[in-house]
């Protein structure tokens, strides 16, 4: 293939030039917030979220607070980005095309995006692999009602209890395709891949709100520009059924490139297996993200209120009461959760995968507004329970705690606010079908 302007059309060239320079800002780390990002994130901690932050930057000329979060105003780094590119396109096209090699120029931006999505959705592939990103439902999330979740909750609940695999599968897939995207050969099946994987989730970013829509739109458009490359010869052989010329271009990578080459993809693959080794073992020792702190012994479970007294005065049973807990569920981990009849604010925030302390960790409590979240500091010498409320400004609680046998569970304290409470839970042995099977015959 020769490289000169003259086997490109007039409108490819344009179109050449607005894409090198579009996918250009949004590949390179030229934007500020990346290189501050990257000095402040947490190294020490050893956590995966961490890499995962770089991994998942996308460069922004506006801040969040300035665009809005829905809508095509959602996308106006995308259209600065683009406007820019148009720009550059013009200007561009007043030098002298002949002096640049197009043919080169579109191989240097296939090889910088087939970098950058292998980069982008490899760890999203990992993570999947291992449960994180779509953890299982919890208790609490088994005891809330269905209309009390925001709707990306429920498609993350949904996907967490799937069956058969469904979560790996998909990382499987997404891995398998950036991997794909580390050889020329490969990388037609591996962007049509991670294509087919992008505009499911990007379609249901759009129809959920997970909140990363943009972001996925970003990688979409990476991987329809690699398939675009091939879509002629594709037209040409399936669909008039003729025969189609192969790719002859060849790089100009002489033999001692080719080993450095070579290297560069050992290295890649060296931090790829390291990575997921490192995951492999967060997962093993952490929960995240749910917390990580084992909660009191032997009391995980749903629980009944038996008797709720407060300020010395008892309320009897009520599902009408806005004062007496209803029904509370303790974790596994160091999470309490209670059920009132009273309206509760669901927590609007998004899921993302970033580094949090252990206390600071709201994947549970976000997008539920059915109970409240409370996580808890125990002092088992002394049987005390601190109480403080996950995602709003609900009363804390200092509690004493005394466990008789495997079903009662009493607690005697204060609120901050001075009220005095005691309450006694029973246990309820509560069956779900989720956990005994869905396909077994049950009798009722």
């Amino acid at each position: 293939m020769s490289n000169t302007t003259n086997n490109w059309p007039r409108i490819g060239l344009v179109a050449l030039r607005v894409a090198f320079i579009f996918f250009i800002i949004q590949i390179l780390p030229i934007d500020l917030d990346f290189w501050t990002r990257f000095f402040r994130l947490e190294w020490s901690t050893g956590s995966f979220e961490n890499l995962f932050g770089l991994t998942s930057w996308s460069p922004h000329f506006l801040s969040a607070s300035h665009i809005p979060q829905w809508g095509i105003g959602s996308f106006a780094n995308q259209t600065i980005a683009f406007l820019i590119a148009l720009t550059g396109a013009a200007i561009w096209s007043l030098g002298k095309p002949a002096q640049t090699d197009y043919t080169k120029l579109y191989y240097w931006l296939r090889l910088l995006l087939r970098i950058r999505l292998s980069i982008a959705i490899l760890p999203y592939g990992l993570i999947k692999l291992f449960h994180i990103q779509i953890p299982a439902p919890t208790l609490s999330d088994l005891n809330t009602a269905y209309g009390d979740f925001l709707p990306w909750k429920i498609y993350y609940l949904t996907t967490g209890a799937s069956s058969a695999g469904y979560e790996a599968t998909l990382g499987l897939l997404e891995a398998a395709g950036a991997l794909l995207l580390l050889s020329r050969r490969t990388t037609l099946i591996g962007a049509a891949l991670i294509t087919a994987l992008l505009t499911n989730i990007t379609v249901a970013n759009f129809a959920y709100r997970v909140g990363t829509h943009v972001y996925c739109t970003y990688l979409l458009s990476l991987a329809l520009a690699l398939v675009a490359y091939d879509i002629p010869r594709l037209y040409q052989l399936l669909v008039l059924r003729r025969q189609a010329q192969p790719d002859r271009f060849l790089s100009s990578f002489g033999e001692k490139n080719k080993r450095k080459k070579q290297l560069a993809k050992a290295i890649y693959l060296l931090l790829v297996l390291s990575f997921t080794i490192a995951i492999a073992i967060q997962h093993h020792t952490d929960r995240w993200p749910y917390p990580s702190t084992a909660g009191i012994r032997n009391s995980a479970g749903y629980y009944n209120v038996r008797e709720f007294s407060i300020n010395g005065r008892l309320l009897p049973y009520s599902l009408t009461d806005s004062t007496r807990w209803q029904n509370v569920v303790f974790e596994k981990w160091n999470t309490l959760t209670i059920r009132i009849n009273k309206p509760v604010a669901a927590d609007l925030s998004r899921p993302a995968i970033e580094y949090q302390p252990d206390l600071e960790r709201t994947y549970e409590s976000a997008g539920n507004g059915g109970r409240l979240f409370y996580s808890y500091l125990a002092d088992t010498a002394n049987n005390l329970l601190h109480l403080q409320h996950k995602n709003g400004n609900a009363a804390g609680y200092n509690l004493a705690y005394q466990q008789s046998g495997d079903s009662l569970l009493t607690l005697t304290g204060t609120t901050n606010t001075g009220d005095s409470v005691r309450i006694i839970l029973e246990r309820n042995d509560k069956k779900y079908l989720l956990k005994e099977g869905r396909r077994v015959p049950r009798k009722i």
